[in-house]
């Protein structure tokens, strides 16, 4: 893995991010959206009634992933982190590593993930006033800000690729998709799962319907393997059990040697 460029408050940061571009990223703004990704992520560790959302997902990618890999898995876009934590559990023998473009994301991750102790947080405005989250340290998991079109690896170096919820946010897809060629070994796998929700009218055009996307993806020296149409994904959004009902697609997809 490449050197950081810099630190700052511990996060090892792999990418430029100039002001601007950090004053208009949503994804900067902690009470909108990292205390969201908080909220729902977590939400099964306050509400015992329910389960981990990414259950689905977690299913999936050990449908696809030996849980007996040795290499070393990067989730591209992981937000807070809590996905990996799971998959810690089953992939033990990896190295897991997550990045994330947006800073607030990783700087959540590795209070949550490196440290110990009691996070308590005031979710009122979501009908959850005592919101705890006990945290430990897990060293299995190592976390950076770095952009998906520009991933901090040496050619080769991946052994699995794990994108969820992302792809139709970025900016640059194919971008993506020529990043993954480059660092993922001879055979190496990706598994992408995400809405069909595109940000941009020419993405739309450009990827949906997934046969689209599947058509891209297969001229990047890659071949998807399986496809899941109905990988369905609830993020609660308060209290009260209202919630955002993600139909996703899943894709296991490999790297043509």
């Amino acid at each position: 893995m490449n050197k950081p460029l810099s630190y700052q408050s511990s996060v090892p940061i792999y990418c430029t991010k100039t002001q601007k571009e950090f004053s208009v990223d949503p994804y900067e703004r902690y009470f909108d959206r990292v205390r969201r990704q908080v909220f729902s992520q977590y939400y099964d560790l306050n509400d015992l009634r329910t389960h981990y959302i990414y259950e689905p997902i977690i299913q999936y990618i050990k449908q696809h992933i030996s849980t007996s890999t040795t290499g070393t898995i990067c989730e591209v876009g992981c937000a807070t982190g809590r996905l990996l934590r799971e998959l810690s559990l089953s992939y033990k023998e990896a190295d897991l590593i997550g990045l994330d473009y947006s800073y607030q994301m990783i700087k959540m991750a590795q209070q949550i993930h490196h440290h110990s102790g009691i996070l308590e947080l005031d979710f009122s405005d979501r009908g959850s006033k005592n919101y705890i989250i006990d945290y430990h340290p897990n060293q299995h998991i190592h976390f950076g800000m770095a952009k998906a079109e520009e991933l901090p690896f040496e050619s080769e170096y991946l052994e699995t690729i794990i994108s969820v919820m992302l792809w139709d946010r970025l900016d640059d897809p194919t971008q993506f998709l020529n990043e993954v060629v480059r660092v993922l070994r001879p055979n190496g796998k990706m598994i992408l799962i995400t809405p069909e929700n595109y940000q941009k009218a020419h993405h739309w055009q450009q990827f949906y319907p997934t046969r689209k996307m599947i058509q891209i993806i297969e001229s990047h020296k890659l071949k998807v393997i399986h496809l899941n149409e109905k990988i369905n994904i609830t993020e609660p959004l308060d209290n009260s059990k209202n919630a955002i009902m993600w139909d996703c697609v899943g894709l296991a997809i490999k790297k043509i040697s």
